[in-house]
């Protein structure tokens, strides 16, 4: 049940979701009717109740701050787990790897800065995961085909295919049936019928009116065929209604035909296959069904005139008197109304009159409110932004820095990073080194070229490789991280070879710096250029032919097309104090929380490191990555019930003293933490003491930072950093860290207001 197992969870969100917004959106139109319903038409109540078909037809609604589903919305981000800086010890503690371990090389390419994710680390190192967000409960077991998690999920997935496929069977036997009875069915010939249906097809506007058959196969007269429409007589009401009375009838099943009811029959029975477990959906499609009735009559009855509408509530009494139920029946076909809605039926008949310009006012107003609150989704909580996090703000308000570059790129890279850009799907499972270069070649449909020594070496080295619906620069990135290779763009090819021997591409821009230093400290051009060498790719400004100068609030520099990247965008965020130039998030992204949400229960027993990796990417569908550093047969022994994915994962980063980050589309498990770049305000906590110099307040908060909040990474990890800029702190670390310095400044925060 490989495919049921990939799809369950997701089509049973979508059902929970559709269930509940669907029942909220019935409860609104029976509240407006009961205001509201007495100035509505017929019509203008059967559109209200068409609303609950609209809503089952849309897959997603957007979402609007006005939507009444924000009064209890269910999260679409998770709340953070922070970062716990005094976890238990468990097993045998391993030294993280030093600082002057060789820094990652530059790719060619621009970075990706990974959104913001809630960190938890893992014993001795720096983690970040996710915390579990709101989706349905899945437990996944043991290793092995018959894990408990995907097993429930598939058999609540096949048990409800099974029974809508069961009442689909039903009517489909029923529509054979019914078929089949009609086979004996006479048109009927006489003159009079003829003639009244002629005349009422005329006042209607029905250009084509339908055969009329006389058959035992209803019990009351019916319109049936989607293609062909035929109008369907039970014998028995021949001879004994005038003609007259059978007018009233065919204006009846005509403005049936007319508003073409027969498709929507169909649909029906298709949506109360489909939510057949949902008790909303079938008093929805009944109420449909009893309103269209009553809005049939009322077109019937136009133009209105008082013997019309006597002869027709008079003729509507006789087919009750006449028309009992039971004989066959379309499985398509609507009912004959109970006492209670013929009753409503004939006062409203009693009552017509042509809708008012109020009644229509009101209908508008009804419809157009509950379409406003119901056809939009809720907006995701978010926790609200510390001061300072530069945290999701108005992009219209962004002011760019200026960038002229000298020169142009080649003519064939913006074709080769289009090719880049396209989104690619790999599974490679101890796969040959060259089968997934062949496969990198193929999805890509791109020259990707290898360096000499590398195929020599490595042409037959099995690999694991997975990346699920990423761009082809991140399925190399993903390649190149299980193989400590870089790749880069050469020559009109992808090149990929050892780390440092891709020949890099230098281009020289020249930035507008002026907003950033005019107005300010002779030396603050000098103090802008020590801030980009120390944050923005700090490895990158040691290479030869690389250069950074200032002229006139003009920086010039020197760097490949990658760091430009992130120079641009650092100095954007610089200048709108930390907002602006974040890359966009991965789509994948909402996949993997929703994958570490889900709860689990683990049973391993002296796994090798691999294995267990190997299980959550195979049982839990969860995209993770394994640094060649690690010891892939270090044993592993967990057992834990329902708990979230994302803490089983911790466990085995701790068990195996890894650092556990959490990227845009996948999870790591490595010796050394990715960093990123965050903003922070702290203009308030340096005047929290006018008496004291700015800069020397500075100093002491990064001083009291670096003690206070994991001591350890920052003597680890050359690249954790910070750095100042007109009350701005700059901080290079992991997201785990990060998480945890907002807290820290809030607690500071909070404690000058106490």
């Amino acid at each position: 049940m490989n495919a049921a197992d990939s799809l369950a969870p997701g089509v049973l969100d979508w059902l929970w979701r559709t269930t509940w917004q669907v029942a909220v959106l019935a409860a609104l139109i029976l509240a407006a009717l009961s205001l509201g319903g007495r100035f509505l038409t017929p019509h203008a109540r059967y559109a209200l109740w068409l609303l609950v078909v609209g809503r089952l037809l849309v897959p997603a609604l957007p979402e609007a701050p006005w939507s009444i589903f924000n009064l209890a919305p269910a999260p679409s981000a998770p709340a953070p787990l922070g970062p716990r800086s005094a976890a238990p010890p468990v097993g045998p503690a391993a030294e993280v790897a030093r600082a002057d371990e060789a820094p990652r090389p530059e790719r060619g390419r621009e970075p990706k800065v990974p959104p913001p994710k809630a960190p938890k680390p893992a014993v001795g190192t720096e983690s970040a995961v996710l915390a579990p967000i709101a989706a349905p409960t899945l437990e996944a077991g043991p290793a092995g085909p018959g894990s408990p998690s995907r097993d429930r999920a598939s058999w609540a997935l096949l048990l409800w295919l099974s029974v809508a496929a069961v009442l689909a069977l039903r009517i489909l036997v029923l529509e054979f049936r019914f078929a089949r009875a009609l086979r004996g069915a006479r048109a009927v010939e006489d003159p009079a019928v003829l003639d009244a249906l002629a005349s009422s097809a005329r006042s209607l506007g029905v250009k084509r009116p339908p055969r009329i058959l006389a058959t035992d196969a209803v019990r009351a007269p019916a319109l049936v065929g989607l293609l062909r429409p035929r109008l369907l007589l039970p014998p028995h009401l021949e001879g004994r209604f005038s003609a007259e009375e059978l007018a009233c009838v065919f204006r009846h099943e005509l403005a049936h035909l007319r508003a073409r009811d027969g498709p929507l029959n169909a649909l029906l029975a298709l949506l109360e296959c489909v939510h057949w477990f949902n008790p909303a959906v079938w008093f929805s499609t009944r109420r449909i069904r009893a309103e269209r009735e009553s809005a049939r009559d009322w077109t019937a009855l136009q133009p209105a005139g008082s013997e019309l509408q006597r002869v027709y509530g008079r003729t509507l009494i006789k087919l009750i008197e006449c028309c009992s139920a039971g004989g066959r029946r379309s499985a398509l076909l609507p009912i004959l109304e109970g006492h209670r809605e013929m009753k409503r039926r004939i006062s409203m008949i009693a009552n017509h009159e042509s809708g008012s310009r109020r009644g229509r006012a009101s209908a508008f107003a009804l419809g157009g409110g509950i379409v406003l609150v119901a056809f939009t989704g809720a907006q995701p909580l978010s926790p609200p932004a510390e001061k300072g996090s530069g945290a999701a703000q108005d992009p219209a308000a962004v002011e760019p820095i200026h960038v002229e570059r000298r020169g142009s790129a080649p003519s064939w890279e913006e074709d080769l990073r289009r090719k880049l850009a396209t989104r690619v799907t790999l599974r490679f499972a101890d796969t040959s080194f060259r089968a997934v270069l062949d496969g990198l070649r193929a999805e890509g449909k791109v020259d990707l070229v290898v360096h000499p020594d590398t195929l020599a070496e490595r042409a037959g080295e099995a690999l694991d490789l997975e990346a699920a619906d990423v761009t082809l620069e991140r399925a190399l990135d993903r390649f190149c991280e299980a193989t400590e290779l870089e790749w880069g763009l050469v020559q009109g090819a992808v090149f990929v070879a050892p780390r440092g021997a891709v020949p890099s591409r230098y281009e020289q821009r020249v930035y507008d710096i002026r907003p950033l230093v005019s107005g300010g400290e002779d030396d603050r051009p000098d103090r802008l250029v020590d801030l980009i060498r120390s944050v923005v790719v700090p490895e990158s400004w040691e290479r030869e032919s690389v250069g950074v100068a200032h002229w006139k609030g003009l920086l010039l520099v020197n760097q490949t097309e990658a760091v430009h990247r992130e120079l641009a965008r650092f100095l954007t965020q610089l200048r709108n104090r930390g907002r602006g130039g974040e890359p966009d998030p991965s789509p994948v992204t909402a996949a993997l929380e929703q994958a570490l949400g889900r709860e689990v229960s683990v049973h391993l027993d002296s796994a090798p490191l691999k294995g267990a990796c190997a299980w959550l990417r195979s049982e839990c569908g969860l995209p993770l990555l394994l640094d060649r550093d690690a010891d892939p047969d270090l044993p592993i022994t967990l057992h834990l019930e329902r708990v979230p994915l994302s803490r089983a994962v911790e466990w085995v980063a701790t068990l195996s003293n890894l650092t556990l980050s959490v990227r845009e589309d996948a999870v790591a498990l490595g010796p050394r933490p990715s960093m990123e770049l965050r903003f922070y305000d702290i203009e308030d906590l340096l005047k929290a003491d006018v008496d004291e110099d700015p800069d020397e307040a500075a100093e002491a908060l990064d001083n009291l930072l670096r003690s206070s909040v994991a001591p350890a990474s920052w003597q680890n990890y050359p690249e954790a950093r910070i750095g100042h800029w007109d009350r701005l702190m700059i901080v290079s670390q992991s997201a785990g860290v990060q998480a945890e310095i907002e807290r820290f400044l809030g607690t500071l925060r909070r404690a000058f207001r106490g």
